[in-house]
């Protein structure tokens, strides 16, 4: 730990191997054989929730870099899509408001998981990708939704407001592009997004933003079930981090 980033003194603009050495410090970064949200398998895994509980050591530094890149942007509110992205969007938002000298609120997306529908008559509805599917009154059909949403009074915080998004690790951005989405039914204008690390070389493009700003960005060997060497030697997946469990799940089914 004696030559540690731990052990300088903080400032912002950290490299990208500061950063590295950060997230090797904690053990964030993983080695074994491990099933991205891709389905691809891999031998290596960035772990972000070690991070999470070293708020001074760790997430605070990281937040504060992460501030830094958007100084130059109006920016009102900031916004993460829980779970973790609750930590960094106050975090950030702190920071932010530190350096600027002028309160930056911040919320949260949760996940819009599920709603009952529960018609007086019955009836058929029909859902894509399913056959139609027969409801009779009164009886209760729960509805599973990916997307997200913002309550508990957030969304008339956020309304017309300039929003900086914040994620930590993007894979393919598919959970980033879903807060992005909220842009127009909450009304709020979305001016950057902000991560730890870019897992999957996404781009502002692919994002549909007009600014995009990664700490780190990595490119893991990964394979299809398949070809995966990992899986030809029989090694077992883990199920600790990542999609193991899920795939194990799939493969007993």
């Amino acid at each position: 730990m004696e030559e540690g980033i731990m052990n300088k003194p903080w400032e912002v603009n950290m490299s990208e191997k500061d950063v590295l050495r950060l997230l090797d410090e904690f053990k964030a970064v993983m080695s074994g054989h491990f099933v991205y949200v891709s389905t691809k398998h891999g031998p290596l895994y960035i772990n972000k929730d070690a991070l999470y509980p070293h708020v001074n050591a760790a997430i605070s530094r990281i937040c504060k870099e992460m501030a830094s890149r958007f100084l130059d942007v109006d920016i009102d509110v900031v916004i993460g899509p829980e779970k973790g992205g609750i930590i960094l969007a106050t975090w950030v938002a702190y920071w932010l408001t530190q350096m600027k000298e002028e309160e930056v609120l911040a919320v949260y997306a949760e996940r819009d998981e599920q709603s009952v529908f529960k018609p007086k008559e019955a009836t058929t509805i029909s859902l894509p990708g399913a056959s139609n599917i027969e409801v009779k009154a009164g009886e209760e059909l729960i509805l599973r939704h990916t997307g997200f949403v913002i309550k508990r009074g957030q969304d008339q915080l956020i309304k017309g407001r300039k929003v900086l998004v914040v994620e930590d690790i993007v894979n393919m951005g598919e959970t980033v592009k879903k807060v992005v989405a909220l842009e127009e039914p909450y009304q709020f204008q979305v001016v950057g997004v902000a991560a730890i690390c870019n897992r999957g070389g996404v781009t502002m493009e692919d994002l549909d933003v007009r600014r995009f700003r990664s700490l780190v960005n990595v490119t893991f060997e990964a394979h299809a079930e398949a070809d995966c060497p990992q899986c030809a030697k029989g090694e077992p997946v883990s199920t600790n981090v990542g999609k193991g469990q899920a795939f194990l799940d799939r493969k007993k089914g």
